[in-house]
């Protein structure tokens, strides 16, 4: 498995599909801005999607982004749009994605991420994360939660 920027990766357009198809058009985004934006967004620092493909065919995504949970912008970095295709679920990818993510953010000088999530509480407590609070997003009870990823550790 090989993890890519997405801008310029060959598969904008099948990647922001699922984006938008999932969770961007609850915001307000068209296809066309859901597309222009993660072409953009590249880094160094957030906002950066990445692609992962097998065999150079895409499979999953992710990115680490800025005010994911709009009414909580205090609240930043965030691990966002996570996503792997249904026949490679269950196999690790989305895990892979995730330390994918921390790494970044950690190496970037970031402490903390956060998420929030409708129905993976489960998966990412597995990772390390842990349960901040309820949340609302358009409507939908979400959780959400946060990992310490780098920075001085606490005393014991």
């Amino acid at each position: 498995m090989r993890i890519i920027p997405f801008g310029g990766s060959g598969h904008e357009a099948e990647v922001a599909g699922w984006l938008h198809q999932t969770w961007w058009h609850f915001d307000g985004w068209s296809l066309a801005e859901t597309i222009d934006y993660c072409a953009r967004a590249r880094g160094p620092a957030a906002p950066v999607v990445w692609v992962a493909t097998v065999g150079g065919r895409p499979i999953g995504t992710v990115a680490l982004d800025l005010d994911d949970l709009f009414q909580r912008p205090e609240l930043n970095p965030w691990l966002a749009s996570l996503y792997v295709v249904p026949e490679a679920r269950g196999g690790g990818i989305g895990a892979i994605l995730v330390r994918y993510v921390e790494t970044f953010a950690a190496a970037a000088g970031h402490e903390r991420l956060w998420l929030f999530t409708p129905d993976k509480a489960g998966f990412y407590n597995r990772l390390g994360w842990r349960h901040e609070g309820p949340e609302n997003w358009h409507g939908e009870a979400v959780t959400l939660m946060s990992r310490r990823i780098g920075g001085p550790s606490p005393l014991p």
